[in-house]
């Protein structure tokens, strides 16, 4: 096989600049609009959007890999880091807080990327006891001594090599080059220079294991340096690429496993349209929120006090994780037992909310489907 670290001209990539900025127009287009209507928003939901698109981005990395992380401990971890109230179980997965650091250190320390950083996000990524892929612990944080692999296939028909990374003997050199690139004055758009870097590090794949993670822990570095692209704070890259994960290594493998071209129009094409979608979903959930705020002003809404109504909201909002129960609405709302359950069950008669079948300390509620289609 051949691969594109052979060609002659690596790393040197080269695009179509002319089609690159059609698309480029296009995801700069929907960024501005996406900006200006998340300008109408509070600073509270504001960090609110915030936390849900870093732990979206957490979360859906790993699963891009086939790895579940701890939703509960990924919310409660970004949550504690921008001081947003959560109402999950706050369940501690060192493992999963370990990640959402990598994210977090990516996304928000602008310091020049350097070796030292590259290995601690690795060494995050894989120091687990439960880790499913778990790798010699000499291995971790460290760049690979031997040959890579990334293979294709699955345990019932067998797996196969798709691709090799660069030879152990060059990571070294090569990984120089890339971070020196990534730390200069170079791409003009931030989003065409993360395409590029992800797509340069993960063909180089410098470590056992955890490449995939790190090369979109690169984008989401470069896509937050863009002082002017506020809105990459408030959608997941990860996401929208787990959504198209088929086409996502499709075209890693069409471009890495030949050695005559260092032509990624292609990727960089896919990549931009991708990020769009993410923007365009972002925009979705900023226009439900707006027809929430306008719900709730509606004449059932405004009889209630304002913990039923801050309650209500979180519900409606997707800002409340798990079950509803008297204990967590005491909880969250600061108030006594006796209060939590005389609200609750106000809302339980005005239709807003449904008591489940079980009694006593069991006993939980759930938002009435009826009134989540208005939103």
């Amino acid at each position: 096989m051949s691969y594109i670290w052979q060609c002659r001209d690596w790393p040197h990539f080269i695009y179509d600049r002319e089609r690159v900025n059609l698309a480029l127009n296009r995801y700069d287009s929907e960024k501005s609009f996406a900006d200006r209507v998340f300008s109408l928003f509070s600073e509270e939901s504001r960090q609110r959007f915030q936390v849900e698109a870093f732990s979206e981005e957490t979360l859906c990395s790993s699963r891009i890999e086939g790895l579940e992380l701890n939703a509960d401990s990924v919310y409660s971890s970004f949550s504690k880091r921008f001081d947003v109230d959560y109402s999950g179980k706050g369940l501690k997965d060192p493992y999963s807080a370990a990640v959402s650091e990598v994210v977090l250190d990516a996304v928000l320390d602008h310091s020049p990327m350097d070796k030292e950083r590259i290995c601690s996000w690795n060494r995050k990524l894989l120091e687990d006891p439960n880790h499913r892929r778990q790798m010699h612990i000499s291995s971790i944080g460290l760049y690979r001594t031997g040959p890579v692999y990334v293979m294709s296939g699955n345990a019932f028909k067998g797996e196969v090599p798709v691709y090799e990374g660069v030879p152990a003997d060059q990571v070294e050199t090569e990984m120089e080059k890339l971070m020196a690139w990534i730390n200069a004055d170079n791409e003009k758009s931030p989003v065409v220079k993360s395409a590029i870097a992800s797509f340069w590090f993960v063909s180089i794949h410098p470590f056992g294991d955890g490449n995939g993670r790190i090369s979109r822990a690169i984008a989401d570095y470069l896509l937050s340096k863009d002082e002017s692209n506020s809105t990459f704070k408030y959608f997941s890259m990860s996401k929208a690429l787990e959504g198209n994960r088929n086409l996502y290594y499709g075209y890693l493998k069409l471009l890495q496993s030949q050695s005559v071209s260092m032509d990624i129009t292609k990727w960089i094409l896919w990549y931009l349209d991708t990020a769009t979608f993410a923007i365009l979903e972002a925009t979705s959930e900023f226009e439900r929120t707006i027809r929430l705020t306008q719900t709730m002003s509606s004449k059932m809404f405004i009889e209630l006090n304002g913990r039923q109504n801050n309650m209500v909201y979180r519900m409606l909002s997707g800002g409340f994780f798990g079950k509803l129960t008297a204990e967590k609405y005491r909880k969250i709302e600061k108030c006594e037992s006796a209060t939590a359950t005389r609200d609750l069950s106000d809302l339980v008669r005005r239709g807003i909310l449904i008591k489940s079948e079980s009694g006593g300390r069991s006993t939980s509620y759930h938002m009435n489907q009826d009134l989540e289609l208005f939103v």
